[in-house]
């Protein structure tokens, strides 16, 4: 069984409100991609790496990134599309693996996750993403004021890694493109195409960096696990 890693990492993280990419930014003196990368460097699970990026950060990521952190599992750094799921679509195309593991570079800590499980279990079930319960109480809020309360019972919040078979996401691909549909992540698209998409739990270590308040909790999360370790 060959598996690809394809590190998503095109977004230009404008929320976060710095002048680089958050993907590119630093906690304790290291780059978040390359904090990601060194999780899929060391899992003998995956067998190649495949980065999707601006095109105007091609070279630096292979240069400072790739190169410098010697992350030999990086076979392909390629240009990445207008949307993520066009990045992704574009990493897809290149990749050699049967299972594909589908990862943002903003969440800089996948190991939080028994990612190892999710691919062997990918191999039965086809499609596998990691999910928490939503914990707070949610609003439906409109222009400026609370519209209702909506029940939490069966809400769950998404991450990556997410895994799929190969063959499961082409075919969901070339459905969106024939709907013309877009969605937030790649299992949404096998949604679309009615692809079964099951559930593991997922990790509240395992955070995505969308805003500067998440940098500090990363360099925290970073510091203990591998104080640990």
């Amino acid at each position: 069984m060959f598996v690809s890693a394809i590190i998503v990492a095109g977004g230009r993280g404008e929320r976060i409100g710095t002048t680089i990419p958050k993907q590119f930014l630093e906690i304790n003196g290291i780059p978040i991609l390359s904090l990601c990368l060194l999780y899929f460097e060391k899992t003998e699970i995956v067998n190649e790496v495949i980065i999707v990026v601006l095109p105007e950060w091609i070279d630096y990521v292979k240069k400072r990134i790739v190169l410098k952190g010697r992350f030999e599992k990086v076979s392909r750094i390629i240009e990445g599309g207008k949307l993520r799921q066009d990045s992704f679509q574009n990493g897809l195309a290149v990749a050699s693996g049967e299972i594909i593991i589908d990862n943002d570079s903003a969440r800089p800590f996948p190991g939080m996750l028994d990612v190892d499980g999710m691919v062997k279990e990918c191999t039965k079930v086809g499609a596998i993403v990691p999910v928490i319960p939503v914990s707070d109480t949610v609003k439906y809020v409109g222009k400026d004021n609370v519209k209702k309360t909506i029940d939490r019972k069966n809400l769950f919040c998404v991450q990556t890694p997410q895994v799929f078979k190969k063959e499961l996401c082409e075919k969901a691909y070339k459905r969106a493109e024939e709907d013309k549909f877009y969605g937030s992540d790649t299992a949404s698209l096998l949604e679309n195409a009615n692809i079964p998409v099951f559930t593991t739990p997922g990790s509240i270590f395992n955070i995505k960096i969308t805003m500067k308040d998440d940098l500090v909790l990363a360099g925290l999360i970073n510091q203990y696990y591998f104080n640990r370790r």
